[in-house]
């Protein structure tokens, strides 16, 4: 009996096409404005579903095997016709109701965003809201998420960003830390103390300085994945930890160091250009805009 092969994900064909074209996984996430890791899951999944091994991974790229090759001169436009069929569907939606997922932070979700719901909610009766933290595996071109709050803007053509706002960080420590170790008083004095050491920062370039000045020098007394072990652990004196300064805000029990440090990124809100057609996506975002606007003195303090 022969066995049928259905692929369950035809946007997964999208990720082949990219790969085929530029070479690489990482340059095909560049192109899709999503990362390594998931095309690299993707390209996985689609093998398995074809039974069939499309690519052989050399040291400078990804070379299609005949099945590859027969796979893409097969596809054509397929690609492009589905992702346009399925974004124009979804962009019929004409009322302001229906669920939204947003792909956002840990600090910027919990702190923030939950900070807005209410007027959010009285405004917009109709709209759920879906929350996704984990941004870094999320994909606009899947239907992963239909807003996604991040710190680099996206290169793929088919999404729309705007500029939402700068975020300056402080360091920050508990009364605690202060009793047992004193107030740092300077960048140098840094590497004369305890420090808590945050995984996300470690692939974000705005952060380069706390990874190889801070990091480099000062003791790591903990290390962690997630924003809320990390403001845990500094509240209880564990060591110090770097925050956006909106935590001044959120945490007022938490002391920030008294000078500047260099570590400042841009918020960008993103977009499908299909998906942003939906009247519930675009409440959102225009919600979003002018809560940014209106929070940015309070919430979103310059580090000038």
């Amino acid at each position: 009996m022969i066995k049928l092969r259905r692929i369950r994900d035809w946007s997964n064909l999208q990720f082949f096409q990219a790969v085929a074209q530029s070479g690489s996984f990482q340059a095909a996430a560049k192109l899709l404005g999503t990362n390594q890791s998931t095309v690299a899951r993707r390209m996985h999944r689609l093998e398995l579903e074809l039974d069939a091994k499309l690519f052989d991974r050399h040291s400078h790229g990804m070379h299609l095997t005949d099945a590859g090759v027969l796979a893409l001169n097969k596809i054509g436009s397929i690609c492009d016709a589905v992702i346009d069929v399925e974004k124009s569907l979804t962009g019929l939606q004409t009322k302001e109701s229906g669920q939204v997922t947003l792909a956002v932070t840990d600090g910027i979700g919990a702190m923030w965003m939950l900070s807005t719901l209410p007027d959010f909610y009285a405004r917009f009766p109709d709209i759920n809201l879906r929350f996704r933290t984990n941004e870094r595996t999320l994909d606009l071109l899947s239907h992963d998420a239909d807003i996604s709050l991040q710190v680099e803007r996206p290169v793929a053509l088919r999404l729309v960003a705007f500029w939402a706002s700068e975020i300056a960080h402080r360091l920050y420590v508990s009364p605690a830390y202060v009793a047992r170790k004193g107030m740092p008083e300077s960048i140098e004095d840094l590497k004369n103390h305890e420090v808590i050491d945050h995984e996300p920062y470690h692939s974000e370039s705005y952060s380069d300085w706390w990874i190889k000045k801070v990091l480099a020098t000062a003791r790591i007394r903990l290390t962690c994945n997630s924003a809320n072990i990390l403001l845990a652990a500094t509240r209880r004196g564990i060591g110090i930890g770097l925050f956006p300064a909106f935590y001044s805000h959120t945490a007022p029990d938490l002391i920030p160091v008294p000078f500047q440090v260099p570590c400042v990124c841009k918020l960008w809100v993103v977009t499908h250009e299909e998906t942003n057609k939906s009247r519930r996506v675009q409440a959102v975002v225009g919600f979003l805009r002018e809560r940014f606007k209106t929070d940015r003195e309070l919430w979103f303090p310059s580090s000038r």
